[in-house]
């Protein structure tokens, strides 16, 4: 593990999209494993052995000056050949496995949808409701005398 000048374990800022959560992770802890400590669920069948595949995410490239931290892919370990393989085979070559990225510098990171492991779900029991339209606009059919060559009237001048 790096450590500071300080003699104290180096510490990075990651933040996980759509969720909003943020905290300092060390060096030396996965993403898989800060997720979890940030309570943001993310999908890991196997683990953490990198064998699923199912903790993909995205890191976002840029300077975030909202969350004042600038995020790179080289801010995280680079690819070892086993996530590579597994990557490549599911198609998803711009994006990490969470159980296999470590942070080295501060980082922007999305979470797909189909990582996470709590998914919305919208619950609501069936029942028959009434409900009463009483809109602001209404529709009306209108029959306007035909346009003569000539004639000043606009088509609101002829209703």
């Amino acid at each position: 593990m790096a450590q500071g000048n300080s003699g104290k374990e180096q510490s990075h800022t990651v933040i996980l999209m759509p969720s909003g959560r943020r905290d300092q992770v060390p060096e030396g802890k996965s993403l898989l494993e800060a997720a979890d400590a940030m309570g943001v669920q993310i999908e890991s069948i196997c683990g953490g052995k990198q064998t699923c595949g199912k903790c993909h995410v995205i890191v976002e490239e840029g300077l975030f000056e909202k969350h004042k931290i600038h995020s790179r892919a080289d801010h995280l370990s680079p690819k070892e050949n086993e996530e590579k393989r597994l990557l490549k085979k599911m198609d998803l070559d711009g994006q990490r496995l969470a159980c296999a990225a470590f942070p080295l510098g501060d980082l922007l990171i999305t979470v797909p949808e189909e990582s996470r492991a709590q998914k919305q779900i919208i619950r609501k029991s069936a029942t028959e409701r009434v409900i009463n339209v009483n809109p602001a606009v209404r529709q009306y059919y209108l029959e306007v005398d035909q346009a003569q060559l000539g004639e000043h009237r606009g088509d609101w001048g002829r209703v």
